[in-house]
């Protein structure tokens, strides 16, 4: 405008790092998948939500550009480029052995944390933790499209979360596939989360609730993950209790359904 002295900035059309053209979505950005920048972003993702210290975007960038880190799975392939790290600039054995010392020490992850690490889009620990508080990490990942019904039983998951899931899970199985191999998934603690049946109870699919590590609860506390009433008309103290501390109540016949109860 006049008397305005400072530059007119034009945004850029291609991607510096890969040279790709650029799209608004909605924002403009590189959307091509192998872009050096993208996957060295995903990588430090990872390392940043899993607490991984020292390997940040200059360790990244280094390794990224010596060939010896082009993927999150490289992480745990370090010791086959140890002699080549050892001689970069900035570099050698001891700064190589704190960096594999703290991989090592992250072995061990919530299956969450996990899955909301590798980059799937729009979704993070948080939903995937309430997925997991649900079903099983293997029933997940072995959900197809047919199974989004059961998703939807997720408190706070909606059709387009739920195909978010399952396309980003499949986009990278294989990544999942070989972490699983190197990680140790920690499953959800044993009655960290109940259940509470009121004017209905079926053995066998308390015994099934409680093989997915819920525990049986006669009242309704913060730790209620569900609260299985006998029908949809039904109402109790515990139905009016769950509802007013927005704890999901359903009849048994769905509860059935989000737990896979057949």
């Amino acid at each position: 405008t006049e008397g305005n002295k400072n530059p007119i900035i034009t945004p850029p059309e291609v991607c510096p790092y890969c040279h790709e053209e650029l799209e608004e979505a909605p924002t403009l950005m590189c959307v091509n998948k192998e872009c050096p920048s993208r996957v060295m972003g995903k990588i430090e993702n990872y390392c940043t939500k899993l607490n991984i210290a020292g390997i940040g975007e200059s360790t990244i960038e280094t390794f990224f550009n010596a060939g010896i880190l082009k993927s999150i799975a490289d992480l745990y392939k370090l010791s086959d480029h140890k002699s080549e790290i050892i001689e970069l600039e900035g570099f050698g054995t001891k700064k190589y052995d704190a960096i594999v010392k703290e991989i090592d020490k992250h072995r061990k992850v919530d299956g969450a944390d996990l899955l909301g690490s590798i980059g799937i889009k729009s979704i993070g620990r948080r939903k995937f933790k309430d997925i997991l508080d649900i079903y099983y990490f293997d029933v997940l990942m072995g959900m197809t499209e047919k199974d989004i019904p059961k998703l939807l039983k997720v408190p706070g998951v909606k059709e387009a979360t739920a195909q978010k899931v399952l396309e980003g899970i499949e986009d990278n199985r294989e990544l999942i596939m070989f972490l699983t191999k190197e990680l140790t998934v920690v499953k959800k603690k044993r009655g960290e989360y109940n259940i509470v049946f009121t004017g209905v109870r079926n053995p066998k699919f308390a015994e099934h609730l409680e093989s997915l590590g819920f525990e049986i609860n006669g009242s309704v506390t913060k730790k209620t993950k569900y609260v299985i009433k006998a029908d949809a008309d039904y109402v109790s103290g515990s139905t009016k209790k769950g509802e007013d501390m927005g704890i999901p109540v359903i009849p048994i016949i769905e509860a059935y359904e989000v737990f896979n109860f057949h």
